[in-house]
């Protein structure tokens, strides 16, 4: 009796606990496999984009070979993006060097925080780039809502950076389930860029 019991809990346990998850409520690195794909839907109300940098549309992640590649997808149609493209999206993984880098630092726990070195950030459409510190911390868990649906159990990092030319708040939803971030928000002075997950 004693053995089924303990096998049905342990059951339960593998059953209920979110891939990443570890009993103390932190989520350690994901592990990818060759083939794993995603697909994104990006909106951007900015004002001039230059073409390179412009994201909104639908995209596949797709991972092979230690690394994410990313295609916009229009119907049948898909193409490789830019590496500058690349650098934005590869957000939704916690990757990449846009914005500084260091978008999530596992393992992630509610009230972790991490620092990020100040950066250089060269403002689209500018001549001149500027400086940016960043304070970037995990704040709760909570359901992310996106299009119609609502994701449970997401870790939500927000991340403020300063600058001379105003304020921004990049929020993620990280969740453990689909091992990428499920919503991702950016907020400036001059505009507002979403990332989720479809």
């Amino acid at each position: 009796m004693i053995r089924i019991r303990g096998s049905l809990v342990l059951a339960l346990l593998i059953v209920l606990v979110p891939t990443g998850a570890l009993a103390n409520g932190e989520i350690k690195a994901f592990e990818y496999k060759d083939g794993e794909r995603w697909m994104f839907r990006v909106t951007e109300e900015f004002g001039a984009l230059s073409n390179s940098e412009a994201l909104s549309g639908d995209y596949e992640a797709v991972f092979s070979a230690e690394r994410f590649d990313f295609f916009s997808v229009n119907g049948e149609k898909k193409e490789q993006v830019s590496e500058s493209q690349r650098e934005i999206l590869l957000q939704m993984f916690g990757q990449g060097s846009a914005y500084g880098g260091k978008h999530i630092v596992f393992p992630l726990k509610v009230g972790s925080s991490w620092s990020v070195p100040d950066y250089h950030f060269r403002v689209p459409g500018g001549k001149k780039g500027q400086w940016r510190s960043v304070k970037i911390s995990v704040v709760a868990i909570e359901t992310a809502e996106v299009e119609k649906k609502k994701i449970p159990n997401c870790y939500k990092i927000v991340r403020y950076d300063s600058g001379p030319v105003g304020n921004w708040t990049l929020t993620y939803w990280v969740d453990p389930g689909c091992k990428c971030v499920a919503k991702y928000t950016l907020e400036t002075n001059s505009g507002m860029r979403t990332m989720w997950l479809k």
